[in-house]
């Protein structure tokens, strides 16, 4: 059993945040008695019902940055605190090999690693949220400060870039796609 605390950087508790959980060897999801488990107005939450084990657990809130942990359940409850910052944003502007506008373009993002925060491009339940519109910009907002890893993909071709994001500010990046060589197919 698994008990969260989630508060933003003043210490105040963060109602109706998300925690999410994934097998912390695998990265496959968890499901909770198959819905999302929610903080009560106290920045509360409980996971109940897995397995002893190695998790990693993600909580995100609209306006903040996400931030995982890996926490291992076990009959004792195990107690876990989350202190969500601001967001940080990238923008990321996309074009191809002759400067034009790429629409379309799916973006993911993941730690310097490489390891995936977001769907790998072409992957996941919703990638709509992370393609690029009809000027070639694409946002992903609830990062942490920090340097990532981003992943560009379209029928145009595919890049990956190295940024980093600033709590509480908008950063611009701008890529070109490669076109994919048949040998790379």
């Amino acid at each position: 059993m698994i008990a969260g605390f989630v508060f933003d950087t003043s210490g105040l508790p963060i109602a109706a945040a998300v925690a999410s959980v994934r097998q912390a060897d695998t990265g496959e999801p968890v499901l909770i008695r198959g819905e999302q488990v929610l903080t009560n107005q106290h920045g509360l939450f409980l996971i109940e019902g897995i397995p002893n084990g190695s998790y990693e657990v993600t909580v995100h809130a609209s306006g903040h940055a996400q931030q995982s942990k890996l926490v291992k359940a076990s009959d004792a409850l195990e107690r876990v605190e989350f202190c969500l910052g601001p967001e940080a944003n990238v923008r990321v502007r996309v074009r191809d090999a002759s400067g034009n506008t790429v629409e379309h373009a799916v973006l993911g993002v993941g730690n310097v690693l490489g390891n995936p925060i977001d769907p790998a491009p072409g992957e996941g339940d919703d990638v709509s949220r992370t393609q690029s519109d009809s000027s070639g910009y694409v946002t992903r907002g609830g990062l942490a400060a920090g340097a990532y890893r981003g992943e560009v993909a379209s029928s145009k071709g595919r890049t990956t870039f190295e940024f980093s994001v600033i709590e509480g500010k908008v950063t611009d990046v701008e890529v070109t796609v490669q076109p994919v060589r048949e040998e790379d197919r």
